[in-house]
């Protein structure tokens, strides 16, 4: 731990850091990142250091005020001998220093002192502390491909089940493949079913990067056009090895010059799948069918209000309110789980 904050230290954060872990043990990692002004010139380049050490270690920055420092703990016995303990770190740092200031795709290995992957460190700054905090999220970064794939026929009957057979049966059917979604079937009616990975969720939720998530889609052609759109471009960016600060921004910027089509009217798909994995909290939760609609619409659908049928989630990252109705039946006819009020 002290050769990682004593490299945050010197080339990174220009300023004290302080290890406050208590741990004890050894590993290495691979910490990809670009220093600040290059990333905005390359769109391929890692992300930023803290973005990086949130997303690929599971940390994450807090910024709080910084207590005063006596004079006398700089000159304890416990500092000096940090200080002479690191001292070969320090000079082997500063000699590949211009190394690392020279490679702006900075990918540097480190060997980091501690006993666990998350680890809890507290970086002091001038006028206060960036502490440094293990991330609750069990899923911190995407995991290896194979376990977001499944069998093309197995992928095929589950996107089938998303809606009654009366729908899926005639619709086009998209499966996830190493290079991004293709599809496996055409379709007569417009409709289209996929089953959705996580990386469907918002940049920020815990399970974004979820790999047991399975969430099988029938969108209507309105929703086809438009919202699809969406999902089908972040799982792109998610193959490409994309950050969710990186997805996120790359969404918002084609939804702002209009590269990304706007919602059309009547846009709505069914979730009525019976196999269907939502999240580690949800479950398969209940069939239901949804009404997207742009901007937040949540009043003017009495959406939330008691006795109404109607539930709503509002989406600032896709400028949608999705409004949820429950059906009392899966898609192939057995009967739902009753709703809790």
């Amino acid at each position: 731990m002290q050769v990682f904050t004593l490299a945050l230290q010197l080339f990174a954060l220009d300023r004290p850091v302080v290890d406050q872990t208590g741990l004890t043990g050894q590993f290495d990692f691979l910490l990809k990142w670009t220093p600040d002004g290059v990333q905005a010139g390359d769109l391929n380049a890692p992300p930023g250091l803290l973005t990086a050490v949130q997303e690929q270690l599971g940390l994450k920055l807090e910024a709080v005020r910084a207590p005063p420092m006596s004079s006398s703990s700089t000159t304890s016995n416990g500092p000096q001998k940090t200080n002479q303990g690191v001292s070969v770190y320090r000079r082997r740092l500063e000699s590949e220093s211009m190394a690392l200031r020279e490679n702006p795709m900075l990918e540097t290995r480190i060997r980091l002192i501690a006993s666990a992957f998350l680890l809890h460190a507290a970086f002091l700054c001038l006028n206060g502390h960036a502490q440094v905090q293990a991330a609750k999220s069990p899923y911190p970064v995407m995991a290896p491909l194979e376990q977001y794939l499944m069998p093309e026929t197995a992928e095929i009957a589950l996107a089938h089940s998303a809606a009654p057979a009366s729908i899926s049966g005639d619709a086009e059917v998209m499966v996830l493949r190493r290079d991004g979604y293709a599809t496996a079937l055409k379709g007569k009616n417009g409709f289209v079913c996929v089953v959705e990975r996580a990386w469907g969720k918002p940049t920020d939720d815990p399970e974004f990067w979820n790999q047991k998530m399975r969430a099988p889609h029938c969108f209507n052609p309105q929703a086809a056009r438009t919202f699809l759109q969406i999902y089908l471009m972040k799982t792109r960016l998610v193959l490409a090895g994309k950050s969710r600060t990186e997805i996120l921004k790359a969404t918002t910027s084609a939804m702002d010059r209009k590269e990304l089509p706007p919602l059309e009217p009547g846009a709505m798909a069914y979730m009525m799948s019976k196999q269907q994995y939502l999240g580690d909290d949800d479950g398969s939760w209940h069939p239901h069918v949804m009404f997207f609609a742009a901007g937040d619409v949540t009043r003017s659908w009495g959406a939330g209000l008691p006795d109404s049928p109607v539930i709503a989630a509002n989406d600032p990252e896709e400028r949608v309110t999705i409004l949820f109705v429950m059906a009392n039946k899966w898609s192939d006819g057995t009967p739902g789980p009753a709703m809790k009020h």
